[in-house]
C-alpha cells in the first residue's frame, strides 16, 4: 500500500486499519500506542476539497494527551502528524479524536 499524505488523506485510507496500533511520538522521547477505534465520515457540504471524517483513537488511561499534533506511525499507513483531542477518559482508556476536513 502506498503511504498516506495528510494532505490528501481520505477516510478510506484509514477503514481497513481499524483496530490496528498506531505508535505515537511523545514530547519526552517515549512510544505509546494508540489504536484506531473507528472512522466516522461526515455529510460533505458544498464543494470542499475532500469528505470530511474523523478519526478515532483508543490509548491507555494516563497520560492523558493534550490536544495538539502528534506523529503518528503505523507501518501500513505510514507516519503523519495528526491534530487530536481527547474526548473521553475511563476504565477502558483515554479516547482521541482527530477531525479531517
Amino acid at each position: 500500500m502506498q503511504h498516506v499524505t495528510i494532505e490528501t488523506a481520505t477516510a478510506g485510507d484509514f477503514e481497513p486499519f481499524v483496530d490496528q496500533p498506531f505508535k505515537l511520538l511523545a514530547d519526552d522521547g517515549h512510544a505509546m500506542l494508540l489504536t484506531l477505534e473507528g472512522v466516522q465520515r461526515h455529510r460533505q457540504y458544498n464543494q470542499q476539497f475532500r469528505e470530511p471524517f474523523s478519526l478515532f483513537f483508543v490509548g491507555p488511561v494516563a497520560p492523558i494527551l493534550p490536544q495538539r499534533t502528534y506523529e503518528l506511525t503505523n507501518d501500513a499507513v505510514g507516519t503523519l502528524e495528526i491534530f487530536i483531542v481527547p474526548i473521553a477518559s475511563g476504565t477502558a482508556g483515554t479516547k482521541y479524536q482527530a477531525v479531517f476536513n
